[in-house]
């Protein structure tokens, strides 16, 4: 599935609202950090620090929006 060319604000914001939600389900999944991390295809502390909200969500996390169907 491709996503249809939005404006970088609004492709940016679902990115966000993407990474807030995965926790919740990775969660809801019963998925260890780890595992979490790997669906993703990220190294297990940027997927804690994105949990963690330590970081913004980038360009990274536009490809795993894209990849995971979203």
């Amino acid at each position: 599935m491709v996503l249809p060319q939005l404006p970088v604000e609004k492709r940016q914001h679902m990115s966000a609202a993407a990474m807030r939600a995965y926790p919740n389900i990775a969660n809801d999944w019963g998925l260890k950090e780890q595992e979490a991390a790997l669906l993703l295809g990220v190294p297990e502390s940027t997927y804690r620090r994105w949990r963690k909200h330590e970081v913004t969500p980038s360009r990274a996390a536009q490809a795993i929006v894209q990849r995971s169907g979203g």
